[in-house]
């Protein structure tokens, strides 16, 4: 929950550099200093400290470390060196052993880097240390500056560091985020006139930041972006709120509108420039690059832990003590009783995880010209294409809606030009197997994370087929497929697993994938046309047009640029299609319904895991289904809506409470607790957010029916709120 302080108010302003603490901020490395500092304390001979008592000794420098644990009556300068003598090589050697990056981090600097944040690390670590472990765990980070501990630089909570990074950034002293979890990191902020965050997640307890009044103080990574309000970001508001407008504008016509394109001139560097594709089951991320072709790969129903649901018995035994507490006005008393008698003891919700990525390494593509690849929203489909040894290559590719495959096409303008070998990577560490099947078609075999003490049981099967016209394939490893001067090649991709639904997960994944390959073989163009068809019956519903101007010409993201700055009404108008594009994509009826990443998603631990947020932001994803014609998009939403009621059952029973509800998070086990915290976790009412979505449907279709069917779910949450509410002692009226 992100804490700000009202009289600071005024300094959230954009952001134009993040300024980092590294111990207890960015990584957890106290592990690693209790034990070089023991193993030089015990060389010594003098007594060793348990791991928890080093979050004390830590922060204002090694020596200052090295002062704090040594008994009283040894602490000279003189000791202080030798135990540092001792404790430098054999932390040098053990600084990553048992380090971690605290969750969220390593997608929190991508993300600031994405923004075109500037990133920097001020630390009083010892230089050497603080460059390999920024080096060791944040390898695809570009920090402007990474300054620990160094001679003749007074240590925190001196300002000098942060003046020095001022100088390299070249930025205002107003536009600087310093984030750490000290007081010494606190002061440092003020001492040096920047904007201070402190987070709780670190070494230091929450207390010892509010002494020191910041202007932050956060118990989440993903809770800093907020706090940057980044220029991209202000422009994604400004494209949401033309969103929102044509909404409400567009005309249901027939569509056809060639412009209907998001294309580039260079290939994807990162995912997020990535193309895409999505027929609800599955998604692929089409990056494009001539010589080493990516496809990333999503499964909707992959996801960590397994059936379980994460309420609190505590809760309806402490309720009337809480209830007491708020009246009383010990507001903080309530909130510290809500921590263990309502909030989630057993898990926070499980994350949305990827299945891995297809490689295509092309031969004798060294050079390229003529670049270009798009996305063509009208049809669903991905192109790439460009000239290579004078030769033309296009790749085509497309999330079938009817066969519930990927499918690439890959043709050449010359005969025998098409070699390259294919194989899977995968993030996961364990529980995979990559192997070539019997019918000759790469494999990979997976198993999602457990994940906070519930076992991962989702399996899944990623199966791709090649077929080669002209030239060979073969076998190069247990891993990998070549093909070798070949016409034209079309690859299908297939991928199954166990999930069943919410409560059964006794499936067959390799079975799934077998079934869906079966449509495999087929006739291209048959099948090309089959899903057009299939995609084109929901998005030629609406049509908008704003006009258009030269700014059409460019690349997408020239366009996206300069949006800001250069009118070009016809990007309003494809940004509009292009999120009902990603809904018909990400969410199909008899499927799942689109979570925080939609269906797309490379990480193990996507931010706020890819789950349901259910205090807004799933319910924005579904805000345009009926308003645009898509009516079926909104199916596994309310789909969501029936299964999550039936939990949430055990929610309203813990309050002791009749009918259902559920707190800000669900995921695809429908869980309804509590989670994550007292102070935002405790929010039951969520399940009058859900009914609303049931009554606009109703509204929409005026189906009698329909109502019927859903009626006994929203009373059940009228139940809910006629048992949980109580009148407010000191007023009259209901709190």
């Amino acid at each position: 929950m992100l804490y700000l302080c009202a009289e600071n108010q005024k300094k959230r302003t954009m952001k134009k550099l993040v300024i980092f603490d590294l111990d207890g901020t960015l990584l957890n490395t106290i592990a690693d200093l209790a034990q070089s500092t023991n193993h030089a304390l015990s060389v010594l001979g003098y007594p060793m400290h348990e791991e928890s008592a080093y979050n004390f000794m830590v922060g204002n420098g090694i020596n200052k470390l090295f002062e704090r644990a040594l008994p009283e009556g040894e602490k000279s300068e003189e000791n202080v060196l030798r135990v540092r003598k001792e404790f430098v090589p054999h932390y040098d050697r053990h600084n990553a052993d048992k380090s971690r990056p605290y969750p969220g981090i390593p997608e929190l600097l991508e993300q600031l880097q994405l923004q075109g944040l500037q990133i920097a690390v001020a630390s009083n670590k010892y230089q050497a240390a603080t460059q390999k472990l920024i080096a060791h765990y944040f390898p695809k980070i570009d920090f402007v500056a990474i300054f620990g501990q160094r001679e003749g630089v007074n240590v925190k909570p001196d300002p000098t560091i942060v003046e020095d990074i001022l100088s390299i950034a070249k930025v205002d002293k107003k536009d600087v985020l310093y984030v750490g979890d000290s007081g010494v990191d606190m002061q440092t902020a003020i001492n040096a006139g920047v904007t201070s965050c402190g987070v709780t997640w670190g070494f230091r307890p929450r207390t010892e930041l509010e002494e020191f009044n910041p202007d932050y103080i956060v118990d989440r990574a993903e809770e800093i972006l907020k706090l940057t309000n980044s220029k991209k970001t202000m422009i994604k508001k400004c494209f949401l709120l033309c969103l929102t407008i044509c909404c409400i504008s567009g005309k249901a016509t027939a569509q056809s509108n060639n412009n209907l394109k998001l294309w580039y001139d260079k290939p994807a560097k990162q995912w997020v420039e990535a193309l895409p594709l999505g027929n609800g089951r599955i998604g692929a991320m089409v990056f494009g690059d001539p010589a080493h072709e990516r496809f990333q790969l999503n499964e909707e129903t992959v996801w960590g832990g397994s059936p379980h649901n994460n309420t609190n018995p505590n809760a309806k035994k402490a309720l009337p003590r809480i209830r007491r507490l708020i009246f009383e006005g010990k507001n903080k008393e309530a909130q510290e009783l809500c921590g263990p008698a309502i909030c989630s003891q057993s898990a926070n919700g499980m994350p949305y995880q990827t299945v891995g990525t297809l490689h295509l390494d092309f031969e004798g593509i060294n050079q390229y010209d003529d670049f270009y690849r798009d996305l063509d929203i009208e049809k669903a489909i991905a192109t790439t294409r460009f000239t290579a040894n004078g030769i033309t290559y296009i790749r085509e590719a497309f999330t079938s809606f009817p066969d519930r495959l990927l499918i690439i096409k890959l043709t050449a303008s010359k005969k025998k030009s098409i070699s390259f070998t294919a194989h899977y990577t995968t993030p996961y560490t364990e529980n995979t197997e990559f192997c070539i099947s019997p019918r000759k078609e790469l494999q990979l075999n997976g198993k999602a994370n457990d994940h906070e003490g519930i076992e991962g049981k989702i399996r899944f099967t990623a199966l791709t087929r090649i077929d080669n016209n002209g030239g060979t394939l073969k076998v190069t490893s247990d891993s990998t497929l070549q093909v070798k001067n070949a016409d034209s090649v079309t690859l299908y991709v297939s991928i199954g697993t166990n999930f069943i639904n919410y409560k059964d997960v006794s499936g067959d994944a390799l079975k799934a994938a077998r079934q869906y390959m079966k449509q495999a073989g087929k006739n291209y163009t048959k099948r090309k046309e089959a899903h057009i068809a299939a995609y084109q019956q929901y998005f030629n519903r609406v049509s908008l047009d704003l006009g258009s101007n030269n700014q059409i010409k460019k690349p997408t993201d020239r366009r996206v640029r300069e949006f800001s700055s250069v009118t070009d009404p016809q990007m309003a108008a494809l940004y509009f299609q292009f999120g009902r594009y990603l809904l018909i994509c990400s969410s199909q009826p008899g499927g799942q319904a689109a979570n925080l990443q939609g269906i797309w998603n490379y990480q193990l631990r996507a931010p706020w895991d890819g789950k349901y947020t259910t205090d807004i932001n799933v319910e924005m994803n579904y805000w345009p289904a009926e308003t645009t014609a898509l009516s079926e998009m909104h199916e596994p939403f309310l789909q969501l809506v029936k299964e999550v009621a039936i939990q949430g059952r055990e929610s309203a029973s813990m309050y002791g409470c009749r009918g259902w509800t559920l707190h800000h998070n669900t995921d695809i086990w429908r869980t309804t607790g509590a989670v994550d915290g007292a102070k935002y976790g405790v929010w039951p009412t969520c399940n009058a957010w859900f009914c609303q979505h049931l009554w606009d449907r109703y509204l929409f279709s005026g189906n009698k029916n329909y109502l019927a069917e859903v009626y006994p779910i929203m009373r059940g949450a009228c139940e809910f709120y006629l048992d949980f509410l109580v009148r407010e002692p000191k007023i009259t009226g209901w709190w």
